[in-house]
């Protein structure tokens, strides 16, 4: 900051009496230039509100856009999450059929086989059943479901069921 008056720098110093020392600025001109003097004194308490006030006015535009931004990624990160619980359950169903279908394929007569590829089979169909329990249950947890409302969609599709 500069004075007005000689146009110098402003220096902080904490001035007045020994119990009630209060924030000053003064200009950083000599004082033996201007008789022992000082040639500007400002309080310090005026600027440092002017300038949180600027501040405050500024940062306000800021922080309603931060806010956007975190609601956006927020919702983002809900979709992954459910784009991920879709995908793993799609593999789980698929992991089955394909289980079952290898099992509908083999001869009767190689029971063996039949056996363990029954065993395969049921394995696939437990696992399914437990991702798309999982994923429910993440849809059903009360966090989960407050941050989906806390950032609804403009213009949201209705998820495939």
């Amino acid at each position: 900051m500069r004075g007005g008056h000689w146009g110098r720098r402003m220096y902080v110093n904490h001035g007045g009496e020994r119990a009630v020392r209060t924030l000053q600025y003064r200009c950083s001109r000599p004082l033996a230039a201007v008789a022992g003097q000082d040639c500007q004194l400002i309080g310090g308490k005026r600027i440092e509100a002017l300038v949180v006030e600027a501040f405050l006015d500024v940062s306000a535009a800021a922080g309603i856009e931060a806010a956007a931004l975190a609601g956006e990624t927020l919702r983002l990160e809900i979709e992954a999450t459910e784009r991920s619980w879709h995908l793993q359950i799609e593999k789980a169903e698929y992991e089955a059929q394909r289980a079952e279908r290898q099992y509908l394929a083999v001869e009767p007569e190689n029971r063996t086989v039949a056996r363990e590829l029954e065993r395969r089979w049921n394995e696939r169909l437990v696992e399914a059943r437990s991702a798309a329990r999982a994923s429910g249950a993440d849809a059903q947890d009360p966090a989960s479901a407050e941050r989906r409302r806390a950032c609804p969609r403009p213009g949201a599709r209705k998820r495939p069921a």
